[in-house]
């Protein structure tokens, strides 16, 4: 049989918070937050600006984000690294720096209350 002129229908998104899979429930996005802040990683401390996107996962609050900042030659030592992020407000919040790149990083939030 010759294949069909029609397009397949393209495929729903992967990832948190498109439609539910099985045995998981959907994320829902509360709030962005966004300012400048401190970043204490690996005995530095780094000005940094940040996005934090906080999720509601079930009765818990999950959270992920960006950091923008000057983290040239630091990778090696951050990537995959925990951290703690002092929001604007003076909040500190455990992160964990899932990728660093010179110019900034993308995170993870803690909720193992570290």
């Amino acid at each position: 049989m010759p294949p069909s002129d029609k397009p397949e229908p393209p495929k729903p998104p992967k990832g948190p918070g498109f439609g539910s899979r099985r045995g998981k429930r959907s994320l829902k996005l509360l709030r962005t937050l966004r300012g400048d802040g401190m970043l204490l990683a690996a005995g530095r401390s780094l000005a940094v600006s940040y996005q934090l996107d906080l999720y509601a996962d079930g009765d818990r609050t999950v959270g992920s984000g960006s950091l923008d900042g000057d983290f040239t030659g630091l990778a090696e030592d951050l990537e995959g690294g925990e951290a703690m992020l002092t929001l604007e407000d003076g909040d500190p919040t455990p992160v964990t720096l899932e990728t660093v790149e010179d110019d900034g990083a993308e995170f993870q939030m803690r909720t193992d209350g570290a």
